[in-house]
């Protein structure tokens, strides 16, 4: 028996019969940092036909693509249709519907109450907030310039443990100055809110609990991580705040509540994944909750069907999405080659991008390849990231690398094939 992590596929079994990939629809299966970009779960499927052995793709909540194809017989479904535990009661916050009756706090008055409830009996209470540091930019009010990295174009998030702005790609540091830099009138202000100002606010709500934050400036290595998880499995912490770190592989059997501070982080961004992930991510906190209990999920969009279906079941979440797919042909319903050009001149940059996406037009043209598109040149999300400038072309089609085959890539070209991530 080999148990690993992605790289874990690749060990030598002479005789392979059973590969077993667990939360099958988590990105991490994806190594997106360097060549060769593959898929693990993929890689699995693919060495399972190969040689003959069986694949079980295990999830709570599927990636939409693998229920897809289980749904049209090209894999076995399996049903869990029953739990052990008890499923928690789900309650959707709007949180308009707050501010328009006055209330400014980061904790809506229903999770504070049910919070001073849990507390009052013994309860554990859960905050989940995907979102490091006490404030994500900083802004002059009189001028409206932003703190950015220098190596990376991005806002600075505020740290208020080590007060100092830190950028969240590159980890480039700066003190934030009393004064804007550039119309040297206004203060420097903190906007929105972190992990960090959400253990600030329950500690003067709640002077007596016994808070714990867990994200990945708070547990940095693994040594604080088994001293807190230590703690948190004693009993020795009433709420527990933390990032994304907290939905894997952790269990709050004693857990009365689970507030879900701001659902809405990343549910607009451009990837059409962006919702399902954010249904994913929720979906797994709430399927930790083995003691029951009561979920309240903070949301200035409400209506949007991937927050609805949180409250109802994988099935409603699926039919939505898959229709959204189908109508933009999107993936499953067609394959893409995502190609990223990087330079640390953003002039040579986009000269490069648009000779290549004019290059793949032509060949396309052609070569009679109707059945592909070629999208763009266009700025990446993250435009430069560690001094170096982004622009990407996509190419969508049943077999987007034929158009690719043959081609001459120069130095500074990253190509992806069935990019998880199009940020």
């Amino acid at each position: 028996v080999v148990v690993g992590s992605r790289s874990a596929i690749f060990a030598p079994l002479s005789n392979l019969s059973l590969v077993i990939v667990d939360e099958e629809q988590d990105a991490a299966y994806k190594q997106q940092e360097m060549d060769p970009r593959y898929n693990a779960r993929d890689v699995a499927l693919k060495l399972s036909e190969l040689v003959g052995a069986v694949v079980i793709l295990g999830s709570s909540s599927p990636d939409v693509e693998t229920f897809w194809k289980a749904q049209r017989g090209l894999f076995k479904l399996l049903r869990l249709p029953s739990r052990n535990s008890p499923r928690p009661e789900i309650r959707v916050v709007d949180m308009r519907r707050e501010l328009r009756e006055g209330w400014r706090g980061i904790l809506s008055r229903p999770l504070l109450s049910e919070m001073r409830r849990a507390l009052d009996e013994g309860g554990q209470v859960v905050l989940f907030l995907n979102r490091r540091g006490m404030a994500p930019f900083m802004q002059c009010l009189n001028c409206g310039f932003v703190l950015r990295c220098r190596r990376c174009d991005l806002p600075l998030t505020f740290h208020a443990d080590i007060k100092k702005g830190v950028c969240h790609q590159c980890n480039w540091q700066a003190v934030p100055p009393e004064r804007c830099p550039r119309c040297d009138k206004g203060e420097i202000s903190f906007i929105g809110f972190g992990t960090e100002r959400v253990e600030e606010e329950a500690r003067k709500l709640f002077p007596d609990a016994r808070i714990l934050r867990w994200d990945r400036d708070a547990v940095p290595d693994t040594r604080t991580y088994r001293k807190l998880l230590a703690e948190l499995k004693g009993r020795k912490v009433d709420i527990l705040i933390g990032t994304q770190m907290i939905a894997r592989g952790f269990r709050f059997p004693e857990a009365r509540v689970l507030g879900v501070v701001n659902a809405d982080i990343g549910l607009y961004f451009p990837d059409f994944r962006a919702g399902e992930r954010i249904y994913q991510l929720i979906r797994e906190l709430i399927e930790e909750m083995e003691g029951g209990g009561k979920v309240f999920i903070q949301t200035f969009s409400p209506e949007h069907y991937c927050i609805k279906a949180l409250g109802e079941d994988y099935l409603s979440f699926f039919r939505e999405e898959i229709a959204h797919r189908a109508e933009l042909h999107n993936p499953p319903f067609t394959r893409i080659a995502r190609l990223i050009f990087h330079h640390t001149n953003e002039r040579r940059c986009r000269e490069e991008a648009e000779r290549m996406a004019e290059l793949l037009r032509r060949r396309k043209e052609e070569r009679g390849y109707h059945d592909l598109s070629v999208v763009g040149p266009s700025p990446a999300f993250f435009r430069r990231v560690r001094g170096r400038y982004r622009w990407q072309i996509f190419v969508r089609g049943p077999r987007p690398q034929k158009l690719l085959w043959g081609v001459f890539f120069p130095e500074g070209w990253i190509i992806d094939m069935d990019p998880v991530n199009l940020l």
